[in-house]
């Protein structure tokens, strides 16, 4: 009877370490970026605090920058159609463009920059329009281009 209750007992518990793999993230973002992002650190930051982990980037395989990121669950009400990120000193940074957008669905990919001066470029050259919109739209052409390679 001892054995049969230790059997269960190892089953159990290697089902509760498999089922809370930090590995998996089926809550993840997809950036994407025109060229590679170059990340020194895996953190996603806003305003120097550290909101979530890159937990993919694609480095290796195709010229497009594509990471996949993990927001913590207690920053989960930004993810909106106008959350953006940028590369500042080598970490991935939050930021938004145009006003109040939409809540974010895990398909929707987010548009990444290089810098804050490209970010400021674009809200620059987009200020008269819906800058969520153009971002949306340049994200998924970056995910088709980088689908197709």
């Amino acid at each position: 009877m001892k054995r049969i209750s230790c059997f269960f007992m190892v089953i159990l518990v290697l089902m509760a370490v498999t089922g809370c793999n930090p590995n998996t993230h089926s809550d993840a973002y997809e950036v994407m970026f025109e060229k590679q992002p170059q990340l020194i650190d895996d953190g996603v930051y806003l305003k120097g605090n550290r909101i979530g982990t890159v937990v993919f980037n694609n480095q290796d395989t195709v010229p497009i920058g594509q990471l996949r990121v993990s927001i913590d669950s207690s920053i989960q009400q930004l993810m909106r159609t106008n959350v953006v990120f940028y590369k500042s000193r080598g970490k991935l940074q939050l930021a938004t463009v145009g006003g109040y957008g939409e809540p974010l669905t895990k398909e929707t990919k987010i548009l990444g920059f290089g810098s804050k001066a490209s970010l400021a470029w674009f809200k620059t050259k987009y200020l008269l329009k819906n800058q969520a919109v153009f971002a949306a739209k340049k994200a998924a052409e970056l995910h088709r281009r980088a689908t197709t390679l």
